[in-house]
């Protein structure tokens, strides 16, 4: 038997080496599918963030004018959630990435998960909110605490954190 045996350690091989690119190096991933796909972030050189999607091939957010941004989530059908950012206004909108496109879900925030039901987790400015069919609803805080939104399951429900307590936040069917 070997140590790795003996201790429980799987070992897998490893599929894929993240290279950094000209336009989006130091790459971060943050989220990763069961297809495969990657999304995360990387740090231009002397600038920002730049946001990429992978899916064999990488894909540098800046190619479609963001300045700056971030992909955060991705669902198992490729579709991922994050931010891109305008220098000249310090406005943040919160995008969706789908089939080599950006669009824009909302002005002043971030979306930071997605399922498979494409319902958008983020939050506007510090309040944690759900996108669903182009509607954006507030989730419920305690007032003048201030909250954000971490992670979305396949029923719609949220985790987060409001203060230093961990909060669910429930979809109601």
């Amino acid at each position: 038997m070997t140590d790795d045996q003996r201790s429980g350690i799987i070992r897998k091989e490893v599929l894929t080496i993240f290279e950094d690119s000209a336009t989006c190096p130091n790459l971060y991933v943050y989220d990763l599918n069961a297809r495969g796909q990657a999304v995360g972030q990387g740090l231009r050189n002397g600038g920002g963030p730049c946001a990429f999607y992978w899916d064999g091939t990488q894909v540098d957010l800046g190619d479609f004018g963001a300045e700056s941004g971030e992909l955060i989530g991705i669902n198992n059908s490729g579709l991922a959630v994050g931010y891109v950012s305008d220098s000249a206004t310090a406005i943040n909108s919160a995008v969706i990435y789908r089939d080599g496109d950006v669009a824009v879900l909302w002005r002043n925030g971030v979306a930071v998960d997605i399922n498979d039901a494409e319902q958008v987790l983020g939050h506007v400015g510090n309040a944690p909110v759900v996108w669903e069919t182009g509607d954006v609803t507030l989730l419920p805080t305690p007032a003048g605490v201030i909250c954000s939104s971490e992670r979305l399951n396949e029923r719609g429900d949220a985790v987060g954190r409001c203060g230093q307590a961990p909060v669910v936040w429930r979809r109601l069917q």
